[in-house]
């Protein structure tokens, strides 16, 4: 037989006890071991193993009080490894508490008829122990039993449930949690004196009816209680041919308790409701039940357009409180947010509820390969959201793109591609200028890794530590700068600011020809050929290029940015993205704006005093250039400031040109409108 634990309780209400070692060799808890501790099966703690004395090696000590306040019939203790029992048996605590119930049975109180009785226990417990008085599932009476000098528990307990007409119901005591089955005693409604019941719940309320047996001609009042609060209350004097049939009362008992559902909660539970006698306080048969109620919330999922997915949700039991929203794909949740956009269709169509719709932006490189369906949900929750599943549909743009920027080639492969392209832009040379200031350093590595994997290695990479406090980042810069001598690192000591920071690399570029890149953003593999090709062949002094708009990780690509010939207005228009750009390098030298506070617009007023200055202007229709969209960037942390700002320059822009046309908010975030006299 396997060993088992030896277990004892002393008079002091002290669990003590000795477990061989071989019961815990399954354990893998960090720390001293520790068991489980079960009172009748309910989980009372955990308790702590000591390493027995030395005389006795290979063995644990545990002591632990039962509690002083709660009997049991049964001690269990678990290995919290895998729930198993270390005791051969659960130890039977009836001959340690030795609970002696000396009477119990019907006495005169105060206030009627109670129960009570007296009972003796071998062990101490507190001074006060908790009497409950239960017949089957339903609780009739609650209150304690109190310990005299001599060390006897006494209670009188007052019901407060009505009883059923016709059988009698059999009371037992609970006693401080142990059940007292062996005695009982018969309760009908004329112990009582009272009889009442809830028959039915309809749109209306409660309906039922209440009368005195003692006294049929008293009329009788009950109370609705949610949660313990009274919500309405009614006399229980309509007629009741059934009760006058039956001789119960004077047949007048019926009532009606109004009573109107309501949406609930999400994640709450239903109030509970309870009925009883005004006058007595005791709760009448088929008390309590759970409140009728309507469905805490409303919405729909209606499309997943361009990998955003698209839809409202309003929380009607609080309107004012948005619903936070899960997108699940594969059991995986894969987007979250709230739904407190503004939806005035939703209120128009007469839901008190405005802000209550969502655009949740998916990870769009599962968006627009997947096949897979998606659901909206209440998030934490199963409530899956009318409209459910939706498919994303193919945006062949991204999923072209996605697949040809992933490709990987061989060394070989890349080498002779890197020869060939060096041929078709010999004389140019692309100068990449990055400022850099604390960003995530695995995105600025991916950054790097994106200049030094291009096809063709024209280029040189000038970066701008402006002065960057996080030691990650200028170690990786240091590191990058001495594997590849095409990275020319500047560093200020102190951040100088963007604008600074910007026109030194500008100035230290020695490239024919130079483009923007930021620290958090990549180039696609074949973006310096291509920008440099482009501009050999149209011998224009600014090209423009597409670019892929993603989230925090690159390849979740949501939209592609894509021009077509060239726009004025369309340009100034569009959202404050101005890669990728190539310029002649002079040009971007002569472009520079003056040393000023530009709050946060010095890149459009860089590119747009380039603009002015540019004699011709070609269109690349590539993507070359993914874009990082979160809120930790420059952009993000300046907010509306910048978008003032933007509007600012794009005003100077026109002066500037002669042009009289007036910038205003553009419909959405981040663009701009020109209104033309």
């Amino acid at each position: 037989m396997p060993p088992r634990a030896e277990v004892a309780i002393g008079p002091d209400r002290r669990v003590t006890g000795r477990l061989p070692a071989a019961l815990l060799r399954e354990a893998k808890e960090s720390g001293p071991p520790r068991l489980a501790v079960l009172l009748d099966r309910a989980m009372i703690g955990t308790i702590a193993l000591q390493p027995c004395p030395e005389a006795v090696p290979g063995a644990f000590d545990f002591v632990f009080p039962l509690p002083a306040h709660r009997l049991g019939w049964r001690l269990d203790l678990l290995r919290l490894s895998d729930g198993a029992s270390v005791l051969a048996a659960p130890l039977a605590l009836a001959p340690h508490h030795r609970l002696r119930l000396l009477a119990f049975g019907w006495s005169d109180g105060e206030v009627g008829r109670v129960v009570a009785g007296a009972f003796r226990l071998a062990l101490p417990y507190d001074p006060a122990l908790q009497v409950e008085i239960v017949a089957g599932e339903w609780l009739f009476g609650r209150g304690f039993a109190q310990r005299d000098a001599a060390g006897l528990y006494r209670f009188a307990i007052a019901l407060t449930r009505l009883a059923q007409l016709g059988a009698p119901s059999l009371l037992t005591p609970v006693i401080a949690g142990a059940a007292c089955d062996d005695v009982s005693l018969s309760l009908t409604a004329q112990d009582i004196g009272l009889a009442g019941y809830v028959d039915r719940l309809t749109e209306n309320g409660l309906h039922g009816w209440a009368a005195d047996l003692a006294r049929p001609g008293r009329g009788l009042s009950v109370r609705l209680l949610e949660d313990g609060r009274e919500v309405a209350r009614a006399s229980a004097d309509q007629p009741r041919p059934d009760l006058a049939a039956s001789g119960i009362g004077n047949g007048a008992g019926g009532f009606l308790l109004p009573y109107t559902a309501r949406p609930l909660a999400v994640f709450a539970a239903p109030p509970a409701l309870r009925v009883v006698l005004a006058e007595s306080g005791h709760e009448l048969v088929g008390s309590p039940l759970p409140a009728p109620v309507l469905p805490g919330f409303t919405g729909r999922f209606e499309r997943i357009e361009e990998g955003v997915a698209i839809g409202w949700a309003l929380n009607l039991a609080d309107p004012a409180s948005p619903l936070e929203i899960e997108i699940v794909s594969r059991k995986e949740v894969i987007a979250r947010g709230l739904a407190d956009l503004s939806r005035p269709d939703v209120e128009a169509a007469g839901l008190a509820g405005r802000q209550c719709g969502f655009r949740l932006p998916l990870p769009l490189n599962a968006a627009a390969l997947t096949t897979q369906p998606f659901a909206a949900r209440l998030a934490g929750s199963a409530d899956v959201l009318a409209g459910s599943p939706q498919r994303a549909h193919a945006n062949p743009a991204i999923t072209a793109f996605i697949k040809g920027a992933n490709r990987r080639l061989s060394a070989r492969l890349a080498a002779r591609l890197q020869a060939r392209l060096a041929a078709q832009t010999e004389g140019l040379r692309l100068s990449l200028v990055m400022t850099v200031h604390n960003p995530r350093p695995e995105w600025l590595a991916e950054a790097i890794a994106s200049v030094r994997g291009q096809w063709a290695g024209a280029f040189e990479l000038v970066v701008v530590d402006d002065g960057s406090t996080d030691p990650a980042i200028a170690r990786l810069l240091g590191e990058a700068a001495a594997d590849d001598c095409r990275i020319k690192l500047r560093r200020n000591r102190r951040q100088r600011g963007f604008g600074v920071a910007f026109a030194q690399g500008v100035r230290a570029a020695t490239g024919t020809h130079l483009a923007l890149l930021d620290h958090d953003d990549a180039l696609t593999p074949d973006a310096v050929f291509r920008l440099l090709a482009a501009a050999a062949a149209s011998q224009a002094d600014l090209v423009i290029a597409d670019a892929a708009l993603a989230d925090e990780a690159l390849d979740n690509v949501g939209s592609i940015i894509a021009d077509t010939a060239f726009s004025h207005d369309a340009f100034l228009a569009r959202r404050t993205m101005f890669r990728p750009l190539l310029f002649i390098t002079r040009l971007a030298r002569a472009a520079l704006p003056p040393d000023r506070d530009w709050a946060g617009a010095e890149e459009a007023e860089f590119v747009l005093r380039a603009l002015e200055r540019a004699r011709a202007i070609a269109h690349l229709p590539r993507v070359l250039y993914r874009k990082r969209r979160h809120l930790l960037g420059r952009a993000a942390a300046l907010g509306a400031a910048r978008e003032e700002a933007r509007r600012a320059a794009i005003t100077r822009h026109l002066a500037r040109a002669g042009l009289p046309a007036r910038v205003m908010p553009g419909l959405v975030h981040d663009q701009c409108a020109l209104h033309w006299p």
